[in-house]
């Protein structure tokens, strides 16, 4: 199963995600993939598209317990691999809250430097990000859920398989 951690935003983060969305795509002249309002979330781990999924929930479980409840505040936008030839658009945070770096390093042991980040857009080919300013969108980082993702057909898109809450 194609599975993943994630957070998701609140209904006010979302909001300003889109106008920030909206920035990007006004400074973009490439084709691009937008990531649509309902699939928007702060990526903690993609485990692979044959992930087992109780194997995977059990890590996940392990990886939240001793971790605490922790605030994103998403004051950058930027692209992987890099801003410069980027292949996906994301909001990040230049200075992110010590307990949700910790968190991203206890569900990604063998990365080094795990990045929290919310992807915006994929271009179909590499572009150089534009520079937007946007007034810093803060996201609570207290649920993790575990997702399925179905790429196609009739159940297409995200289904939650199982959440966990951080202690605050």
């Amino acid at each position: 199963m194609r599975l993943f951690a994630a957070v998701f935003p609140s209904e006010g983060a979302l909001q300003r995600l889109e106008a920030l969305q909206s920035e990007l795509k006004a400074g973009i002249s490439a084709p691009c993939s937008w990531t649509r309002r309902e699939r928007m979330h702060l990526t903690l781990r993609f485990f692979g598209d044959n992930a087992d999924p109780s194997l995977t929930a059990q890590e996940v479980e392990r990886a939240v317990l001793g971790a605490a409840a922790g605030e994103l505040v998403m004051d950058v936008c930027s692209g992987f691999p890099n801003p410069r030839k980027a292949r996906v658009l994301f909001a990040g945070a230049s200075a992110p809250d010590e307990r949700v770096v910790q968190l991203n390093r206890r569900l990604n042991p063998r990365e080094r430097e795990p990045v929290p980040h919310l992807t915006l857009g994929r271009p179909r080919r590499t572009i150089q990000v534009p520079p937007v300013e946007f007034e810093p969108i803060a996201m609570e980082v207290i649920q993790v859920a575990l997702v399925h993702s179905i790429l196609a057909g009739p159940r297409a898109g995200y289904h939650i398989l199982d959440t966990w809450t951080l202690p605050r």
